[in-house]
């Protein structure tokens, strides 16, 4: 294979015109329709739950995977700002801790739903793990936590002392200095 091979292979992949029109349609149709369900900015958690079943519920009807996106869509927040409603810390925003809950749980039903058709071979697993970094919290680094508040000098000398087993003198040996 040449390299301008490669090359070509490439570039052909990046090419958005070489998405078959079937499912630019569904697709593009779908995130038009998610959009016809938010025409302003969410007002409070419970308008942000209904919003969200109704989502999951077109979606269902449709046979399309939401996506988070959908989600920041159908709330009709920036996404910056939807991103910090969802998360731990909440970044800036002081509304962050009401819509939290909300948020997570209609995150976890697209992640169970990504991660079944993961493991059955329907999306591939490096989708699905990039997506679970991105937007569940997946981690694959181990986190090693290093303390230096550990001492070989015993509090109470004398517990150690009495901890040791009894010793019977016939078993020492002499070793002399040589």
């Amino acid at each position: 294979m040449s390299s301008s091979m490669g090359r070509r292979n490439i570039g052909a992949m990046q090419n958005r015109d070489n998405i078959p029109k079937d499912d630019v349609k569904k697709t593009l149709g779908f995130a038009m329709k998610v959009a016809k369900l938010c025409p302003d900015r969410v007002k409070s958690p419970e308008e942000l739950a209904e919003r969200f079943d109704e989502l999951f519920e077109m979606a269902f009807k449709e046979g399309v995977l939401p996506r988070y996106e959908h989600l920041v869509l159908v709330s009709g927040l920036p996404k910056s700002t939807f991103y910090d409603y969802g998360n731990e810390k909440g970044g800036n925003c002081r509304d962050a801790a009401i819509y939290l809950d909300v948020i997570k749980k209609a995150k976890s039903v697209i992640s169970a739903a990504e991660a079944n058709l993961a493991a059955t071979g329907k999306i591939p697993a490096p989708v699905y793990i990039f997506r679970e970094k991105n937007y569940g919290g997946l981690r694959d680094v181990q986190e090693i936590k290093a303390t230096n508040d550990f001492t070989t000098d015993p509090e109470n000398p004398e517990e150690v002392i009495n901890a040791l087993p009894d010793t019977n003198e016939e078993n020492f040996i002499e070793i002399e200095d040589k």
